[in-house]
């Protein structure tokens, strides 16, 4: 399980961002209300995440805090 990602805001997605964590860019589901929240594209950033796995899936959903991770 993914608990956070701590990195650089690479790009913004329709669903979600990209973050950079040492070379490996992360894909992360976010509500468009959080992506606004973010800071600018390419500076340092931790995202709380929820780690999705169903037979043939694999998602990393986004929080700006830990609080408002619910599992």
């Amino acid at each position: 399980m993914i608990d956070f990602l701590q990195g650089i805001y690479a790009h913004t997605l329709p669903t979600g961002i990209i973050v950079d964590v040492n070379g490996v860019g992360y894909g992360v589901e976010m509500p468009l209300s959080a992506i606004a929240q973010l800071p600018a594209l390419g500076e340092p950033i931790k995202i709380w995440t929820h780690t999705y796995q169903r037979e043939n899936q694999l998602k990393l959903f986004g929080f700006l805090r830990q609080l408002d991770k619910v599992c």
